[in-house]
C-alpha cells in the first residue's frame, strides 16, 4: 500500500495510484503534517469545512484551483470554495446533485469516447490516469475550461480541477 506525500496510509487500497497528495475537499490545503498526529482527524485543519481527500500528484488541486468531487452516480460531493464562487452556487446548494446540473462539454455534441460523463464515471470507477476535456457551465455560453479529470477518495469519486 503506498502512502502520501503527507504519511497517510493511502485509501487507494492496492490500485496503483503513483505519488499521492492528500488535501481538502472544501479549500484544498493540504494537511499540516505538525499540527496534529498522522491520522488523527480526516477534517481540514485550515477552514474546518472539508474532509481531507487523497489524488495523485497530476490531478490534485491546489488551494486556488476550482474543483468538484463527483461519485459513480454523477453526484457531487465536494465542490470547493473556488467553484462555488466561479460557478454561483452554495456548496450545500450543490451536494447530491447532478454534474450535469453545473457543468456540460464545451462541444454540445461530444457523447463518445472521451466525453465529460464517459471520463468522470471511469475515473470513479479507478479507470486510467488523468484526462483532459473541454467543459462549460451549463447555461452559459463563450465560456470555457479545461478540465483535468482522475480518481480521487477515500471512496471512489472522480476529481474535476477546472482550469482557467
Amino acid at each position: 500500500m503506498s502512502a502520501s506525500i503527507h504519511g497517510l496510509p493511502s485509501r487507494f487500497g492496492d490500485h496503483d495510484a503513483g505519488e499521492l497528495r492528500d488535501f481538502c475537499g472544501h479549500c484544498g490545503q493540504a494537511p499540516d503534517p505538525s499540527s496534529a498526529p498522522v491520522g488523527a482527524t480526516r477534517v481540514c485543519q485550515h477552514c474546518d469545512l472539508g474532509l481531507v481527500l487523497q489524488a495523485s500528484e497530476a490531478v490534485a488541486p491546489s488551494p486556488e484551483d476550482p474543483f468538484l468531487v463527483v461519485d459513480n452516480r454523477m453526484a457531487i460531493c465536494a465542490l470547493s470554495s473556488a467553484a462555488e464562487k466561479l460557478l454561483g452556487v452554495d456548496e450545500t446548494a450543490a451536494v447530491n446533485r447532478h454534474l450535469g446540473e453545473f457543468l456540460m462539454p464545451a462541444d454540445a455534441n461530444a457523447n463518445g469516447s472521451g466525453s465529460l460523463i464517459e471520463l468522470v464515471l471511469g475515473a470513479a470507477a479507478g479507470d486510467g490516469g488523468v484526462e483532459r476535456v473541454r467543459v462549460r457551465p451549463l447555461g452559459v455560453f463563450g465560456v470555457r475550461f479545461s478540465a483535468r479529470i482522475g480518481r480521487c477518495g477515500p471512496t471512489p469519486s472522480a476529481i474535476v480541477v477546472l482550469e482557467r
